[in-house]
Formats: C-alpha cells, sequence, structure tokens
C-alpha cells in the first residue's frame, strides 16, 4: 500500500476536489505533499495526464508517484516548504516591484511552458503557486487544466476574481489569453494586497470584469508597471498581451537578474 511507505508530518489544506497533507517518506526521509482525492472526482485523469506532461520544469510542481485505492486516487508531489503565494503575499500586505517581477516572471515562465505542450492551466492564482525552499514560485493543482482546441464543453471554473471577461460571457476564444488574464490579477494583488476586482456580492465582481472597472491605489508605482498590467487586464482578448509580449514589456527588463534561481534578500525581510 502507498501510506505504508510515508509518515504522515501534518495537513497543508482542503479545496474543492480534494485535500493535501505532508508526509515523510520512510525510506528516503523525504518530504513530499500527498494529495487526496475520491474517486468520483471527474477532473482527476485532467489532472494528473496534464500535469505528467509538464512534471519536471523548476517553475512547476513535479509529480513523483500516483496510487488508487479502492475509494480514492493518491498523488504523490514534490513538497515545497514555504506555503502558497497567496498566504505569503497576505503575511505582507503588499509586495514592491521588484519582489513582484521576480515572482510573475517565473510564474509565466511556467505558464508559458504548459502552452509550449498545448495545456491551459486554465486556474492560474495566487493559492496555486508554492513557493520552495528559496522562495522560487511552482504552479500546482492543474484541476482545471485544458488540452487546446479541446472540443469538450468548457464550464466557467476557478475564483472568480480571477476570471477573464470572456469567461464569463462564454465566448473562451484564446485559451491561452485567460492565463495571460489571471496572471495580470495575480501581479495587480501582489502589488496591492487585494484584488482588482472585487464586488459587494458575485455579481457585482462580474459586473466590474466585465466593465474594467478598477483602479490603481498605489500612488508610488512605476509607469511601466501600470501599464504591464493594463495591457495583461485589458478585456479585449485580441489587445490583451500574449506571454510572449509580457516578457518583451519594459518593466520585465528592468531587472536583469530574473532568470537566476536564487531568491532575492528582500523577499524574506
Amino acid at each position: 500500500k502507498l501510506m505504508d511507505d510515508y509518515e504522515f508530518i501534518k495537513p497543508l489544506g482542503k479545496g474543492s476536489l480534494g485535500s493535501a497533507s505532508c508526509y515523510k517518506d520512510k525510506h528516503t526521509d523525504e518530504l513530499v505533499a500527498i494529495k487526496c482525492l475520491p474517486k468520483d472526482t471527474t477532473n482527476f485523469q485532467r489532472e494528473v495526464v496534464n500535469q505528467s506532461v509538464v512534471s519536471g520544469h523548476p517553475n512547476i510542481v513535479e509529480i513523483k508517484r500516483l496510487n488508487i485505492s479502492e475509494k480514492n486516487y493518491y498523488i504523490v508531489l514534490g513538497y515545497e516548504p514555504n506555503g502558497n503565494l497567496c498566504s505569503y503575499v497576505s503575511k505582507n500586505g503588499w509586495l514592491q516591484e521588484l519582489p513582484a517581477r521576480f515572482f510573475i516572471y517565473h510564474i509565466l515562465c511556467g505558464i508559458s511552458f504548459c502552452h509550449s505542450k498545448n495545456i491551459v492551466h486554465g486556474d492560474v492564482k495566487l493559492d496555486n503557486v508554492i513557493l520552495s525552499e528559496n522562495l522560487v514560485p511552482k504552479l500546482c493543482d492543474f484541476g482545471y487544466s485544458r488540452w487546446l482546441q479541446d472540443e469538450e464543453k468548457r464550464q466557467r471554473a476557478g475564483t472568480l476574481q480571477y476570471i477573464a471577461p470572456e469567461v464569463i460571457i462564454k465566448n473562451y476564444g484564446d485559451e491561452r489569453k485567460i492565463d495571460v488574464y489571471a496572471a495580470g490579477v495575480c501581479l495587480y494583488t501582489m502589488l496591492h494586497g487585494c484584488y482588482p476586482f472585487e464586488g459587494k456580492n458575485d455579481i457585482d465582481t462580474m459586473r466590474k470584469i466585465l466593465q474594467n472597472d478598477y483602479v490603481f491605489k498605489r500612488k508610488d508605482l512605476s509607469n511601466t508597471c501600470i501599464d504591464i498590467i493594463k495591457k495583461m487586464l485589458d478585456p479585449d482578448q485580441e489587445k490583451r498581451l500574449t506571454i510572449q509580449q509580457v516578457f518583451d514589456h519594459p518593466w520585465i527588463h528592468e531587472d536583469p537578474h530574473l532568470e537566476t534561481w536564487i531568491s532575492y534578500p528582500e523577499l524574506s525581510q
């Protein structure tokens, strides 16, 4: 049995599709995260297959092992000790441009690799970005991922505050741009400590998204930072930046050290 090989350490969290806990491998002492999903989980096959295709990229959580019991599916994943980016931002209140740029660049590297394999993540958000020991971000939770050109009927899923306007009106178009939009929400949220679109209720939030009704509350953001966010959150999908255009944007190039695999001292303060 799979669980005979592991010693329980602590729970990590519970989502809409299942729960995850930290375990220690009894043979190697390696810490892993084990995600447990009921067998009636409709997205399981999609999650495992799609994440397996992109597993191994430095900005994507690695699948190490898979097991099926009578009632559950178990996915053994690489364990990252610093929790998710949402908790990190909440603890710090908001981030300066330097660490926000570091995080969003590597998040986009993970998304770009998914797209190169014809997979859209479909649920990019700070909660689904795990931080490694040196605070390198890694995408996780591929339960809503899809193959590009998938004929299967798409359903609106994910956290409302990250959803692009075309998802609300069910005119999906280029689904890679939906991941770009969600990454734009991530960037805004890191810099402000709140979502760009937050209404009194879900209907009001959808109205704000459809009307592109948001403001920059911080007055110290650079013009290039404001520009990249506006272009990532453009409600017109055709005008919205592609991932390559995000990589080419001047704001990204204001830091020459983004591609080095070290964390900035400022990130841990």
